[in-house]
């Protein structure tokens, strides 16, 4: 063979080798779904709460350190087996998405338009265009090496949390790419401090998925702040109260905390989210103690 003829052969090779590549990319997930089904995939995540003033002595009497005076970041948490339910293809809802643990029981929830709370700035699909409905069926990411943290939704929530549905919306004639987001409804577990949960939807959201289940790093897509309210009384603390608001959110689909390109590919995603925007004075309908606070957290992120 001539050193022409075996270019020529490498060059085959070569592309043959990237056509299989692209073609065993999209072999799966590359429309949506024609029933109502479960993706069990690894997570993980990462969040950043705004203490409330009056707790501040409190979180720091318990050990923990507070970044710029009152912000607690968590430890990366991951999960070895979150569920997501996918609904069919739909040009209209409600439909029904897949069944929660065990995989291939019944499907468990129904999810339209209607149900869901949209990301800032977006806007519902046409009548008639594609979509499918989501809902994050078990969450539940932990770290061994940070014991008492956790974030829980779904299967693994408290029995009353809300269900955390969401869309899939292509972003054009075919139903990848596609926009996709969850609110979700969390119960956020802090050692020393209990169970802490939000009765407003965490919106978090990633536009241009290639297929399901994505490998990406969904951010917060809510035009405000977040509370998270203690769950139940404690030594300084009663049912209901703001211990502070979700400032900064991430969630990594289909990553492992367990891998270390994974986890160096979140932690890289999550630096460049910008932290959660703050209403003004005129939006702002939470009451004058939440809106001061509100307002007073926008003052000191911008003076730094």
């Amino acid at each position: 063979m001539n050193r022409r003829s075996g270019s020529n052969a490498r060059s085959m090779a070569t592309a043959l080798s990237v056509m299989l590549l692209a073609a065993a990319s999209h072999s799966w997930g590359a429309v949506f779904p024609t029933a109502p089904e479960t993706e069990d995939v690894p997570s993980l995540g990462q969040f950043k709460v705004e203490v409330a003033p009056q707790f501040i002595p409190m979180v720091i009497a318990g050990g923990f350190t507070l970044h710029n005076g009152n912000e607690l970041q968590s430890p990366l948490l991951g999960d070895q087996n979150t569920l997501i339910g996918l609904s069919a293809g739909a040009t209209a809802g409600p439909a029904v998405v897949g069944g929660v643990p065990p995989i291939g029981s019944p499907p468990s929830q129904t999810i339209g338009d209607a149900t869901v709370t949209l990301p800032y700035q977006w806007s519902l699909p046409g009548a008639g265009s594609r979509r499918m409905y989501t809902d994050v069926a078990s969450l539940n990411m932990v770290n061994g090496s940070f014991p008492g943290w956790a974030v829980r939704a779904g299967a693994a929530a408290n029995s009353g949390t809300p269900i955390s549905p969401g869309m899939v919306i292509p972003q054009g004639g075919s139903d990848f790419l596609a926009n996709s987001f969850f609110d979700v409804f969390v119960d956020v577990d802090i050692p020393g401090l209990g169970t802490l949960y939000n009765d407003e939807a965490l919106v978090v959201d990633y536009k241009g998925i290639d297929g399901i289940p994505p490998k990406v790093t969904y951010v917060h897509g809510n035009s405000t702040l977040v509370p998270l309210h203690f769950l139940t009384d404690g030594p300084a603390w009663h049912a209901g109260d703001v211990f502070g608001n979700v400032i900064l959110a991430g969630h990594g689909i289909n990553m492992n905390i367990n891998d270390p390109g994974d986890v160096a590919r979140f932690q890289t995603d999550y630096s460049h989210i910008p932290t959660m925007p703050v209403p003004e004075p005129s939006t702002c309908v939470a009451g004058l103690a939440a809106c001061l606070m509100l307002l007073g957290a926008a003052m000191r992120r911008g003076r730094r």
